[in-house]
């Protein structure tokens, strides 16, 4: 005798057991405009508070893959952008998840723009950042997700996002769109 089924329903008759890997939920936040630009970034992180993300697991089991994906620029002389990625539960502290060993320098981030020669050679285009994670949490905790940016050489240099490279004017490339989209995973097997 064999038994088919989609799913099975757990004992407390509320939580669906999917397969390992399905996909659970999806949660996206859009920003359009208008272009942000931050000058005279420094050695401090600074969130990008538009593409936070928050997401409620329906499986204290779930991994969260977290896809960042943004346009811009690094606008000022040899800019180095180091990316950050911090989780809070609910109300908690936050937990830097991507703190490497390395002090101060760009092995400690999760990401980096584009390294820029001058402000006449600005590093235009698509930056993004995929980040697979695997938290700790109790049924109904809120999950967020915040991406931080600080200048890695900290000189003081400019960063634009969702902006064309001289601010839409007629020679230049248009504004972009960025987005952070959460996508909760299963792990029951």
């Amino acid at each position: 005798m064999s038994i088919k089924a989609d799913s099975i329903q757990r004992v407390d008759g509320q939580t669906t057991l999917s397969s390992s890997g399905a996909i659970l939920q999806v949660v996206q936040n859009k920003y359009v405009m208008p272009y942000y630009h931050y000058e005279n970034l420094g050695s401090s992180l600074f969130e990008l508070t538009f593409l936070r993300i928050q997401i409620t697991p329906k499986e204290t089991t779930s991994k969260i893959l977290v896809c960042w994906e943004f346009r811009g620029n690094a606008d000022s002389s040899y800019n180095r952008m180091e990316f950050f990625i911090y989780r809070q539960i609910n109300s908690g502290s936050n937990a830097n998840l991507t703190s490497g060993a390395s002090g101060n320098s760009a092995g400690q981030a999760a990401g980096q723009w584009p390294v820029s020669g001058g402000s006449d050679m600005q590093a235009q285009g698509e930056g993004g950042i995929d980040y697979l994670d695997d938290p700790t949490f109790s049924s109904g905790d809120k999950i967020t997700y915040k991406l931080y940016l600080r200048d890695g050489n900290n000189d003081g240099s400019a960063f634009s996002i969702n902006r064309g490279r001289d601010n839409l004017s007629d020679n230049a490339e248009t504004a972009g769109a960025s987005s952070v989209t959460a996508f909760e995973i299963s792990q029951t097997s």
